[in-house]
């Protein structure tokens, strides 16, 4: 009897070794608590952190500590349950390694923007300046991602403007780009996965 019971605990203990543990290879991940808008300074109540399995290139998108991700202003919207990855924060305060941004917001003709745009595009910004019968058109910013994009649909025809936010590098030259969006004529162009280079202004012919 007692030598039954031996084996059959014997049994057990060998099931148990070699059953798969349910954990093995997850971590925990940062993720969104809630809905979270593009816009939004993320608090500590904003995010969760849960255990995944994720794959090598999703590993280095995401955060494995809230604290680094408390601070920062998300670039594009993020549902409850949603990964919160590199790319969708901007940086704000030196908590992470990413590239520290700084956000700038001014008008745009909408004839001159695309119909919709959504936090997280790219754009690129146009600038043209005429002097009498000559026009001259720059890359005021290249590249630049979308944080909002908000209409007026109160006024007509060539009237009718847009508000754009968008986010710039520290290392961008925000003093040119500010004085051409105040002084030129802007255009809008949208270069979401064209893999454009970040602000290379330089000059394009103008049709005359």
């Amino acid at each position: 009897m007692v030598g039954g019971l031996l084996v059959a605990l014997a049994c057990i203990g060998v099931f148990l070794l070699a059953r798969p543990d349910p954990d093995a290879g997850l971590s925990p991940y940062v993720v969104a608590a809630g809905p979270i808008e593009a816009g939004h300074r993320i608090e500590s109540t904003d995010l969760a952190s849960v255990l995944l399995r994720l794959s090598d290139p999703l590993t280095q998108q995401a955060y494995v500590s809230p604290d680094a991700v408390v601070g920062t202003v998300a670039l594009t919207p993020l549902e409850a349950g949603d990964l919160v990855q590199r790319s969708a924060v901007s940086n704000r305060g030196g908590t992470t390694t990413d590239v520290p941004v700084r956000e700038l917001t001014f008008p745009v003709p909408r004839d001159r923007a695309p119909a919709q745009l959504s936090a997280g595009e790219w754009v690129t910004i146009l600038a043209t300046v005429t002097s009498g019968a000559d026009s001259v058109t720059t890359i005021t910013a290249a590249n630049a991602r979308v944080v909002r994009f908000a209409t007026d649909d109160s006024s007509l025809g060539s009237n009718r403007t847009a508000v754009l936010t968008i986010a710039l590098d520290v290392g961008d030259d925000m003093a040119s780009i500010v004085h051409d969006t105040q002084v030129a004529d802007l255009t809008v162009v949208r270069s979401t996965g064209t893999g454009a280079s970040r602000n290379e202004a330089r000059p394009i012919e103008a049709d005359e």
